[in-house]
C-alpha cells in the first residue's frame, strides 16, 4: 500500500522516512545519525531456541536535516548479528546459505509530537552460514514500501524514529547441493518487552 502524502501528512516531520525511497538512487547524505542504538530481537518463528539477535542501522540516516528542505535518506544499511548456532543448525538440514525479508512498521515523531506510521521492508541477501559455532553478521538494506515524494521537514527540533515491537517475514534456506530454496514463515519480537524501540534521532534545524 502506498503512503498518501496529503496536506496533514506534509505537516508532519514524520514523513522524513519517506526518503527511504531514495534507496534505489544515488544518496548524498549517508552519515550515521545521532541516537542510533542496538535493538535486540528474539526469533519466535521458525525457532525460539536461538539467543537474542542484536540488530542496528549502521548508515543511511543523516545526523541533521535542514528545516523546510527536502529530506535525503539512504541507502539504509542494517546489520544483524546471528547466534553461533544458526550456521550449524542450518547445515544440519542440508543448507549452507540463508536469506531473509522482513516487513515492519516505523513510527516517526517530530518535536511537536506529530507522528506518522510507515511500512518498511528489510531485505537480507543470500549469505553463506558458517559450519562451526561462530556468530556471523547478516547485512541488509531497508526501504519504504511503495512509492512517494517526501515533503520537506516542517517542525524544527529532535525527530525520533522507532519501530513496532514485532516484525514478520520469510527466511529462506538454500540446499547446499542443489541450491533449491526452502522458505519458512518468520517472526521476531523485541526482547526484553520493555526495550526502548528507538532506532535513531534526527535533529531538524
Amino acid at each position: 500500500m502506498n503512503p498518501v502524502f496529503n496536506r496533514r501528512t506534509a505537516l508532519r516531520g514524520a514523513v522524513v522516512l519517506a526518503g527511504l525511497t531514495s534507496l534505489q538512487g544515488t544518496a548524498t547524505e549517508t552519515a550515521s545519525a545521532d541516537g542510533f542504538k542496538e535493538l535486540t530481537w528474539k526469533l519466535i518463528r521458525p525457532s525460539s531456541n536461538f539467543q537474542l539477535m542484536p540488530v542496528r542501522v549502521i548508515s543511511g540516516i543523516p545526523t541533521t536535516i535542514g528545516y523546510g528542505k527536502p529530506v535525503a535518506i539512504g541507502p539504509v544499511i542494517v546489520q544483524a548479528t546471528c547466534d553461533k548456532n544458526v550456521g550449524p543448525v542450518a547445515r544440519s538440514t542440508g543448507c549452507d546459505m540463508i536469506s531473509a525479508v522482513f516487513d515492519l512498521t516505523v513510527v516517526v515523531t517530530d518535536a511537536r509530537g506529530l507522528s506518522g506510521r510507515f511500512p518498511v521492508t528489510v531485505q537480507f541477501p543470500r549469505t553463506e552460514v558458517p559450519a562451526t559455532q561462530v556468530e556471523f553478521v547478516f547485512t541488509g538494506t531497508a526501504a519504504l514500501t511503495g512509492t512517494g515524494t517526501p515533503p520537506a521537514a516542517r517542525n524544527p527540533g529532535p525527530m525520533r524514529i522507532t519501530v513496532d515491537r514485532r516484525v514478520t517475514g520469510v527466511t529462506t534456506l538454500y540446499n547446499m547441493k542443489t541450491g533449491a530454496p526452502h522458505q519458512l514463515a518468520s517472526q521476531a519480537d523485541l526482547m526484553p518487552p520493555d526495550q526502548d524501540p528507538l532506532i535513531a534521532t534526527i535533529e531538524v534545524r
